[in-house]
């Protein structure tokens, strides 16, 4: 699953978006510390599935943002 921090990088990616869209990420994540995403959604799923996630630009994220993220993978996977 590709995703970037940036729209412009997303073009170049093969089925690419943001992270903001594909993981329901406000664009705040500072005032919310998890995401608005259910275990049984297809987003979560598809989580589940994936082999790799490649976060282009992750170090452009702001820390808020990926430690939002890790929570969310931990609350998915279990």
């Amino acid at each position: 699953m590709a995703v970037a921090s940036s729209s412009v990088t997303t073009a170049i990616l093969p089925r690419g978006r943001t992270t903001h869209s594909k993981f329901n990420i406000p664009l705040d994540a500072s005032t919310a510390k998890i995401y608005q995403i259910s275990k049984q959604s297809s987003t979560a799923k598809l989580i589940v599935m994936a082999t790799l996630i490649l976060w282009d630009e992750a170090l452009m994220a702001k820390r808020e943002t990926i430690e939002a993220f890790d929570l969310l993978l931990k609350d998915i996977m279990d």
